[in-house]
């Protein structure tokens, strides 16, 4: 018989961490969205897709400054993927 355990956690977050949980949110759905978009249009135009690699490392080069949305990102950051 096999016993399966389970854990449930509950965050209390202060409000300066609530702020950076969903600062953080909505950076990784920008980045998601972004690379999407350009994942699609470079399908359309060549019939291919760009895996995980070439999309990983195009993300350091991006120039977030140009994007209001993500004002407190880290580039250098890999979780983010």
């Amino acid at each position: 018989m096999l016993v399966q355990k389970g854990f449930k956690y509950r965050l209390k977050p202060t409000k300066e961490q609530k702020q950076k949980l969903l600062q953080h949110g909505g950076n990784v759905r920008f980045v998601y969205n972004y690379f999407l978009k350009q994942n699609i249009d470079y399908y359309n135009k060549t019939n291919k897709f760009k895996f995980y690699y070439e999309l990983a490392t195009s993300l350091p080069k991006l120039n977030f400054k140009h994007f209001i949305i993500i004002d407190r990102f880290d580039p250098t950051s890999k979780t983010i993927i």
